[in-house]
């Protein structure tokens, strides 16, 4: 699912994480921490899209949902695996993420509104709506919450395409292309999530 690229600088960050936990305050830590900071700089982007891809679902799916402070702006912690006990410099939110990243807290607003304002999202609802595979494609899963259609793409297997002949409706949310608003595009990419209005 994860490209190769990726997958190295997550086994390297791993290690960094183990060298962490072995290791509190030294030269060897320090250098970890910074293994950590060059992973998530140099794969931002996908890392992003994972981000709101995860998110997505959360937000999407029935119950209470829970985030961290600061996800809908890529907030890290430097690689720090326990912060309670970690200085204020560690566990600040650092607001200019939130200028850099003002396109993902616009996509946040979206979701956070459809969850509050959609019944079938509630918790009086289970069995409101019934999560389905795309065309017995495990990496796409999809749902009908009565005014919308949600699509969530996992990023296996590269581009889906979507039979709009099927589903039809207006963009609410793409997470790929926020200013999307018109037409439900006819190809799903790795890590997108589509919310579609459906038409009367």
């Amino acid at each position: 699912i994860l490209s190769d690229k990726l997958v190295a600088n997550l086994h390297m960050a791993y290690k960094a994480y183990l060298i962490l936990e072995e290791n509190e305050e030294d030269e060897k830590s320090e250098e970890a921490i910074e293994q950590c900071d060059n992973v998530f700089f140099a794969n931002e982007e996908e890392i992003a899209k994972m981000n709101v891809l995860a998110n997505a679902v959360v937000l999407t799916s029935q119950g209470t949902s829970f985030m961290l402070a600061g996800e809908e702006f890529l907030r890290t912690k430097g690689g720090d695996h326990n912060s309670y006990t970690s200085s204020y410099e560690v566990n600040e939110l650092d607001y200019s993420l939130k200028v850099k990243h003002l396109d993902m807290m616009e996509i946040y607003k979206k979701l956070i509104w459809l969850k509050q304002n959609n019944a079938a999202l509630g918790n009086k609802n289970a069995g409101a709506f019934q999560v389905n595979t795309y065309d017995n494609d495990a990496s796409v899963i999809f749902y009908d919450l009565g005014d919308y259609w949600v699509f969530h793409h996992n990023g296996a297997g590269g581009d889906k395409t979507i039979d709009t002949a099927i589903i039809r409706g207006t963009v609410y949310l793409d997470t790929l292309n926020p200013t999307n608003v018109g037409a439900v595009p006819t190809i799903l990419k790795p890590y997108q999530t589509i919310i579609a209005y459906k038409k009367a």
